[in-house]
């Protein structure tokens, strides 16, 4: 498993990492929105290398810890990782998020 990100937050650690079996890119995320409405922010600062991106841009909800807003965790062609909260007010909570496609 390689680490892709890594975020410390009020002493807690936050990860982004993939791994590659038999030609699919698996990304496994815990990571840490921030409190606010319609908000966005990047998943590190590196980007998926080259030949492990996808063809088109995944977008997936996550699993959060509370009930409130769901959070979208994207994954454009440029390899870049972003979360997203679409709507309504929500507090800095962690989400968790597993997302896999084939190697193209």
């Amino acid at each position: 498993m390689t680490q892709l990100a890594s975020l410390v937050k009020n002493g807690k650690t936050y990860t982004a990492k993939y791994w590659v079996s038999r030609g699919v890119v698996c990304l496994q995320g815990y990571w840490v929105s921030n409190a606010g409405v319609w908000l966005s922010g990047d998943i590190g600062t590196e980007v998926m290398p080259d030949g492990l991106r996808p063809a088109m841009t995944i977008s997936v909800t996550t699993c959060k810890i509370n009930s409130q807003q769901p959070i979208r965790v994207q994954v454009d062609t440029n390899g870049k990782l972003t979360w997203r909260q679409d709507g309504g007010s929500q507090t800095a909570d962690e989400f968790y998020f597993l997302i896999s496609y084939p190697i193209v």
